[in-house]
Parts: C-alpha cells; sequence; structure tokens
C-alpha cells in the first residue's frame, strides 16, 4: 500500500491540547519564580519525552505493532502484576511501579496495549463475532487488565477499558450487550429510588403482555422470556448485597452524594462543591490566566490533575471551558474519520479503540468535575499533570498516525 502524508492535522489537535494542558498547570503551581524542578517544570520535561517518543514511533515500521501487539499487551500486563506485589501506594491505588525517585503506572500504558491485541485479533479475517470462542477472546483480552487494575484498587484506571465494547459493535458484533449494559446501569439507579417490589412488578408487565398477546402456545420463547425475567430479578434483588457489602465507605458515600440522597460540602463533597464554585465564578469569560482565586488558594485538592477542567472554567470560563470540548470533539471525530476512511481492519478497530478510550476520560473526568458522575481518580487526556499518562496517551496518537499512513 501507498504510504500517505502523517496526519498532521490530528497531530496539532493533540499538540493544542498538551500546550493548553501545560498552561493550566504553571497556572495552578507557578508562585512568582519559575522552577524547572517544581511539577510545571516536570511536565515540561514529559512533554518534550513524549515528543521524542512520537518520533521513534513514527519511524517504526507498521507492521510491528501488528506483529509484536501481543507482546506489548503481556509486558504492560505482567507490569501491573509487578506492582501488586512491589509497587507504591498513592491515594489509596498500588498502582505505581516505583524506580528510584521516577514513578511509572504500568496500567495506563496497558490500555495501549490492549488496544492494539484487541484491534489484532478482531481484524483477523476469521474472526466471528457469532461465535462464542472469539467473543471469549474479545472480552478476555479486555477483562484481564480490567481485573487487574480493579485488584490495585485503581478503578478510574480501569472504568475506559470498559468504552472499548464500542469498537467491538463497529466491527459487527450485536449491539444487544450495549443494550444490557446500559440496562443494568438503569436498575442500578432506579434501587437508589424505587423500592425493589415496585421495580419487579415494573419490569414483569411487558414479560406478561407479551406471553398473553404475541406467543400463544410457544413454550420456548415463554421460558425465555421467563429466565430473561428471572435473571433480571435476581441482579435487582443482588444490588443491596453490592452496595453494602462490597462497595466501600467511600465508594457508596461518593455514590449517595451523586444522586443528592446525603449532602456534604465539607467532607466527601466538598472536592465536588469546589469544582463547581470554582467553575461556576469564571462566568463567560473567566477571569484571566493565573487570576483564579480558587486556583492559586488551593481550595480544590488535586487541582492540576484530577481537577484540572476547574482551573479552564474559573480563568477562562465559560467560552474556554465549551472552546476545550469543542476541541476534543474534534479529536474523537477525526480519528474515527481517519479509521473509516482506512482499507485496513487493524487501523480501523485500533482508530475506535484509541477514540474510545479518550471519550472515557473525557466524558468521566469531566463528568466528575461539574458533579454529573462520582469523583474517582482519572486524568483529562493531554491536559492533566502526569507522565505516565500523557506518555501513553501520545503513544497511543503516534501509533494511529503511524499506521493510518503506513498501512
Amino acid at each position: 500500500m501507498k504510504r500517505k502524508m502523517p496526519d498532521l492535522f490530528l497531530l496539532f489537535l493533540m499538540l493544542i491540547l498538551v500546550g493548553f494542558g501545560w498552561l493550566n498547570v504553571f497556572s495552578t503551581l507557578y508562585n512568582g519564580t519559575f522552577d524547572i524542578h517544581s511539577s510545571y517544570g516536570t511536565q515540561l520535561i514529559w512533554i518534550a519525552a513524549s515528543v521524542l517518543i512520537g518520533i521513534f514511533i513514527y519511524v517504526i515500521r507498521a507492521r510491528f505493532f501488528y506483529n509484536m501487539s501481543f507482546y506489548i499487551y503481556l509486558i504492560f500486563n505482567t507490569l501491573i502484576l509487578v506492582v501488586l506485589f512491589f509497587g507504591v501506594t498513592r491515594s489509596g491505588a498500588k498502582s505505581w511501579l516505583g524506580i528510584g525517585g521516577f514513578g511509572i503506572q504500568p496500567a495506563e500504558f496497558a490500555k495501549y496495549g490492549t488496544c492494539l491485541l484487541l484491534s489484532f485479533f478482531v481484524s483477523k479475517v476469521n474472526f466471528d463475532f457469532k461465535n462464542i470462542k472469539y467473543l471469549a477472546v474479545a472480552f478476555g483480552t479486555i477483562l484481564i487488565p480490567f481485573v487487574l487494575m480493579l485488584l490495585q484498587n485503581d478503578t478510574g484506571t480501569a472504568l475506559p477499558l470498559l468504552f472499548l465494547i464500542l469498537p467491538l459493535i463497529r466491527e459487527g458484533m450485536n449491539y444487544w450487550i450495549l443494550i444490557v449494559g446500559v440496562a443494568v446501569i438503569v436498575l442500578f439507579v432506579a434501587t437508589m429510588f424505587i423500592p425493589q417490589w415496585v421495580i419487579l412488578a415494573i419490569l414483569s408487565i411487558p414479560f406478561i403482555i407479551l406471553i398473553i398477546n404475541r406467543i400463544k402456545n410457544k413454550k420456548r420463547k415463554i421460558a425465555r422470556l421467563f429466565f430473561i425475567y428471572l435473571a433480571m430479578a435476581i441482579y435487582v434483588l443482588s444490588v443491596d448485597v453490592f452496595y453494602n457489602v462490597i462497595l466501600r465507605p467511600h465508594q457508596r458515600q461518593r455514590i449517595d452524594l451523586l444522586f443528592g440522597k446525603i449532602e456534604d460540602t465539607r467532607g466527601i463533597g466538598y472536592n465536588v462543591n469546589q469544582a463547581k464554585v470554582a467553575i461556576g465564578s469564571g462566568g463567560w469569560t473567566g477571569k484571566g490566566f493565573g487570576e483564579g482565586t480558587q486556583t492559586h488558594l488551593n481550595f480544590v485538592p488535586e487541582q492540576s490533575t484530577d481537577f484540572i477542567f476547574c482551573t479552564i472554567g474559573e480563568e477562562y470560563g465559560f467560552v474556554g471551558a465549551v472552546g476545550l470540548i469543542l476541541i476534543f470533539i474534534l479529536l474523537f471525530c477525526r480519528i474515527i474519520r481517519k479509521s473509516e476512511k482506512s482499507g485496513n481492519a487493524f487501523v480501523r478497530c485500533y482508530g475506535y479503540s484509541i477514540a474510545s478510550i479518550f471519550f472515557a476520560h473525557f466524558t468521566i473526568n469531566v463528568g466528575m468535575t461539574i458533579g454529573l458522575m462520582p469523583i474517582i481518580g482519572i486524568p483529562l487526556p493531554f491536559v492533566s499533570y502526569g507522565g505516565s499518562a500523557l506518555w501513553a496517551f501520545a503513544l497511543m496518537i503516534f501509533t494511529f498516525i503511524n499506521i493510518e499512513s503506513k498501512m
């Protein structure tokens, strides 16, 4: 296949996000004197390193990523196992591997490896979504790192992997799995407000109507509907067990806070409350670069990482926040458009996979900042402070630019 020009527009969008992100990290941490040893100085070094990584990735032959996908996946998941035994705990999650004074989070890179291996399997000519064996391979590829990350007590890092169901649907998997996933979430939320017996009664109505009016004398279909209802009933009745036994107290509190069952602006709800104050205080056009009072007085914890969107809302206002959102939308659309135009199934699936990971990070990060989702530790791609996430996201983008232009 003839080589194409690398996608410079996609690279441009990424660099805008990286540059804007660094300005906001600088704004949150600058104290009047530039210090290369500060966090914003370290972030600058990580950015320079990510550019070097990008150049190295681009000069590699495109087939390398296809042929070596399993080994890349294996290496990063093995590192997660190493972290489970020898890792460093930060913010309650044992997800860091310390090497001298340097720390790295292998789980972020495992997402990259998962995107590669999933694309490798799905792009094979004989891959069949109707075959349970192939479905098991696809879901196993996603679930192995997902479970390992949960064992690290790092739910925020693990959640984006669930969004990899989207490229599977694009490649031909039946969308009923997505419907089941949405139904599980809806039923979980419903049990927060409605008694279980009421939910079970409501769920029985459509099944009773179908049984009476549409499938008379068809025992197999009646049995199938009965088992579907039974599965839903068991799930509804098990939500209490999951909520009260499996979830940790702080996780239950965050869910209760999200749905308005409790109000705690000084305790578990402090971060969200201060985040809303910071964003709301920015008004339409913001207070200006470096002028955010919430930012510089450290009212919002983790403001350069998980809550960096607060700085954007406060200093650049509604216009700046919407502008950033539009850049992310352009990034998603560009990756998907290039993926669709590619005649290579591996490139297409990989493009959809990384777009899904970026979309998950973006949606969850912004959602928790404005109080629409529970608070979990998850960075805003290219914008939040942090080396591991930045390098992993850069790997994803530069690999896509490579294979899209060369395969």
